[in-house]
């Protein structure tokens, strides 16, 4: 964990979000999960909705969408 020093959390947390917040065990930190694919399938399916618009879904006819790419680290 990058920020592993609650202090220094808590001292990029107030930078970030001009706050002045003084108690680092209030702190909440979150971080990534194994749940990432199925998060990352609900996050593409919010935004494919969006792309064909007002298509009729039932034509024969395939409807292109474009591929999802994870930039990795």
């Amino acid at each position: 964990m990058l920020f592993g020093d609650r202090k220094r959390l808590l001292k990029l947390y107030n930078a970030l979000n001009d706050t002045a917040y003084a108690n680092e065990d209030d702190l909440t930190v979150n971080t990534l999960d194994p749940n990432m694919a199925l998060r990352g399938l609900f996050y593409f399916a919010d935004l494919y909705k969006k792309l064909p618009g007002n298509v009729d879904l039932s034509v024969r006819r395939r409807i292109l969408i474009p591929t999802p790419h994870y930039s990795g680290a």
